[in-house]
């Protein structure tokens, strides 16, 4: 809601001030990549349960990622300081081209997949590893409930079993979970 909030109030600022041509292809972007979240939610009933490989894989990734975005060059790491404060933006709005760099670097943990030969299986485990980490607050279980699962009337037992199961392979590694998604995957704030 606040990012939204945050790209509202971007858009208005630039459209005001005729600066928003450029930034055309951020929202471009972001209708694309709205969609591969709407794809990603539909793939993701279809995906393996979560398993200790899953997470010993999502985390040997993510650690490569945050240490490659340790050692970024300096232009790489200014480009992500621009894109992550919205008030840094003095020289104007970022080109399409420091976009694509952008997204390049923020997916990093991708392109690390990748490389490794692990692609597939490094997608279905961040899909359970993130949903996780998103419906288990810190700390895990203590906010929904007992178990920790948020309500779900349509769930089966089984389902639930499952979601169980996977909150119990991300609890122990939740805070480190969240830290490698800041690292690698810095978000645009107002600040």
């Amino acid at each position: 809601m606040a990012q939204s909030i945050s790209s509202t109030l971007l858009l208005i600022i630039l459209s005001v001030a005729g600066l928003f041509a450029p930034i055309q292809a951020t929202r471009t972007m972001g209708a694309a990549q709205a969609q591969e979240k709407e794809e990603a939610d539909e793939a993701y009933e279809e995906l393996p349960p979560l398993t200790k490989d899953g997470i010993d894989l999502y985390l040997r990734v993510m650690r490569t990622a945050a240490d490659r975005m340790k050692r970024l060059p300096p232009q790489d790491q200014a480009l992500i300081k621009k894109m992550t404060n919205m008030n840094s933006w003095k020289g104007g709005p970022p080109t399409s081209s420091e976009l694509d760099r952008y997204y390049q670097l923020t997916s990093m943990d991708e392109t690390i997949a990748q490389e490794m030969g692990v692609s597939d299986a490094y997608q279905a485990a961040r899909g359970k590893v993130t949903d996780q980490a998103s419906i288990c607050p810190a700390p895990c279980g203590e906010s929904e409930g007992e178990s920790g699962t948020p309500p779900e009337s349509s769930m089966s037992t089984a389902e639930e079993k499952q979601l169980e199961a996977e909150q119990a392979l991300v609890k122990p590694h939740l805070d480190e979970i969240r830290k490698l998604e800041a690292q690698v995957r810095p978000s645009v704030h107002l600040r």
